[in-house]
Order: C-alpha cells, then structure tokens, then sequence
C-alpha cells in the first residue's frame, strides 16, 4: 500500500475521506473488478444455491428480512428511508447523515 496516500487521505475531513472512498470503489466497480470468493464464501454460496434447488418455495421476500432485520439493529422503515428507532430519519445509512422527516 502507498502510504504517502494514505497520509494524504487521513488529513480530509470525514466527507471528504467517504467522497474519496466512494471515488475509489466506483472507479473499481466500473472496472468490473471484484475480488475472488474465498473457499469459505463459495461453500456458502454453493450451500445456498443447493438450498434453494432443493426448495425454491421456501424463501423469504426482501421487504420480509428489512421488516425483521431493522429492528434488530434499532431501525425502523420509514418508507423508501430507515430511521432510527426514537430518533431522526437518516438519508444514508453508509454515512447516517441525519434529515428532517
């Protein structure tokens, strides 16, 4: 790793830092690059595919895990928007960014 950028990046400020990350993961995703799956992530996936090949009925929706998973972690959904449970909505969740709601 090139450490003079990382001294470089560690005097941004927060937004700045998080803009470049975001600069960063883009540019590496436009490049279609994507790390390779470990043994223990293909397993998985490969338990899973199996799981559903077996049982392709047995599933549950998107909007069913974020229904049951926000609360867990002290999230609500507030339309298309989380928010935290008693507190104020949040516009990114990556950055919860607080917004009026």
């Amino acid at each position: 790793m090139n450490t003079q950028l990382l001294e470089q990046a560690s005097v941004l400020n927060i937004d700045e830092q998080i803009e470049l990350a975001e600069a960063i993961w883009d540019g590496i995703a436009s490049r279609g690059a994507a790390p390779a799956l470990t043994a223990a992530q293909k397993a998985e996936l490969d338990r899973r595919r199996a799981g559903y090949l077996a049982n392709p009925n047995d599933v549950v929706s998107w909007d069913e895990v974020k229904a049951t998973a926000l609360p867990k972690i002290g999230l609500r959904q507030v339309g298309a928007k989380a928010a935290f449970l008693g507190g104020p909505c949040i516009q990114n969740k990556a950055a919860l960014t607080p917004i009026s709601c």
